[in-house]
């Protein structure tokens, strides 16, 4: 993952799902809400420093849009390959970045 943002983060992890009911899938996703919100995508981000400050932008109100340019499941739905761009909408400025995994 990368991430540009004013808070100096040294990591984060990033969670992203579809609305109730749905698959996450190739396409882009706007006002995703902190879930419970089950009608729209949605999203979670923590994130941390090395200096053990901790924190996440779950707060109800916080939005995300993201776009996933590739999605590939194994047989079983595994996620194998995922490819992603967001923009957080959180208390503070808004976060942007990437994120890439291949299993």
């Amino acid at each position: 993952m990368d991430a540009d943002t004013p808070d100096c983060w040294d990591w984060a992890r990033l969670e992203l799902s579809a609305p109730a009911g749905q698959q996450l899938h190739e396409g882009t996703c706007s006002n995703a809400a902190v879930p419970p919100q089950l009608a729209t995508p949605g999203f979670i981000a923590f994130r941390g420093t090395r200096a053990g400050g901790t924190g996440a932008c779950a707060e109800p109100g916080s939005t995300a849009d993201f776009t996933v340019s590739r999605l590939t499941r194994a047989a079983d739905g595994a996620v194998t390959d995922l490819d992603v761009t967001f923009v957080l909408h959180c208390t503070s400025v808004a976060t942007s970045g990437e994120a890439h995994f291949h299993r």
